[in-house]
């Protein structure tokens, strides 16, 4: 009995003395990243509503404007891309813009699976849902993209409207393609990392297919990235065999690149192909030095 009242009292004077960590640390504050703003804006292309995050440089813009890069998944890959330019010094300069949704989550999966996706039946869609989500948004979110977010970043930022690129992955990935073969002066550079190609019964490889047997080429810069261990819907092989297509069609040459990251999963390739599409954009290394070039 004697033993159980001391701990008793032991609990009792532990819980009121300050905690090491009360001693280490003052009153927590909230963090905001420097030169961060959001914008809570609707779309006149679907009526919805979306989060617009902005990171502005710290340097001065230079004669020509900021360049952009555009991030889809703003909520969860905005803060990894601003960082990342940040950390490089060839591109303090580059403004970054992420698309997301007015949430506190990092995703809002029925929204993306509408956004970026093409019209499927119920049945096709992945077995993870409760109820399939709306999918066939796509050309209404790519018109606000081109028809509200852009111009509306280019009447409030200086920005160079040349030097612009687009970041998506998984969906937002297949999404990217898609506005390359359909949008391809929308963007000077394309970043798609981990895409999903078995959307639709890979239906971006027709599409893929239909750009590569056109006779007209444009200039804009794909990278297709994918992680070593992304198995699941044979999602490297497929980004392989993709980037390998577009790669071969004639004059194409060192504008379409593939990078493979060893070890990594559909996850942990986020910020690893993020900091890779950062310097594919906006500061490309030469043919002869970058060997990923046409894999």
């Amino acid at each position: 009995m004697l033993k159980h009242h001391f701990f008793a009292a032991l609990l009792v004077c532990t819980s009121m003395m300050p905690t090491f960590a009360d001693d280490l640390f003052p009153a927590p504050r909230p963090l905001a990243a420097a030169n961060a703003v959001q914008y809570d804006v609707k779309a006149k292309s679907n009526g919805l509503a979306y989060r617009i995050f902005v990171a502005t440089p710290l340097a001065p813009p230079p004669p020509g404007g900021y360049r952009v890069l555009y991030v889809l998944d703003g909520n969860a890959h905005f803060p990894i891309a601003a960082g990342a330019a940040r950390m490089q010094r060839p591109l303090q300069d580059v403004l970054v813009v992420g698309i997301g949704y007015p949430t506190d989550q990092p995703f809002d999966s029925d929204r993306r699976y509408y956004d970026l996706t093409s019209d499927v039946p119920d049945e096709r869609v992945p077995k993870k849902f409760d109820r399939p989500p709306r999918t066939g948004g796509r050309e209404f979110f790519a018109d606000f993209l081109q028809q509200q977010v852009m111009p509306a970043i280019a009447a409030r930022y200086p920005v160079d409207t040349s030097s612009q690129a687009l970041f998506g992955h998984s969906l937002g990935g297949l999404f990217t393609l898609h506005l390359r073969f359909t949008r391809p002066a929308l963007f000077a550079s394309y970043i798609a990392a981990s895409p999903s190609v078995w959307w639709d019964e890979r239906a971006i490889v027709t599409e893929a297919k239909s750009y590569a047997a056109g006779k007209t080429k444009d200039a804009a810069r794909v990278l297709v990235t994918v992680g070593g261990r992304e198995n699941q819907f044979n999602m490297a092989s497929e980004a392989a065999a993709l980037a390998q297509r577009l790669a071969a069609v004639p004059g194409a040459g060192e504008r379409v690149v593939f990078q493979q990251f060893d070890g990594e999963d559909h996850g942990s390739v986020v910020p690893t192909s993020l900091g890779r599409a950062l310097r594919f954009a906006f500061y490309p290394t030469s043919p002869a030095t970058d060997t990923t070039a046409g894999r």
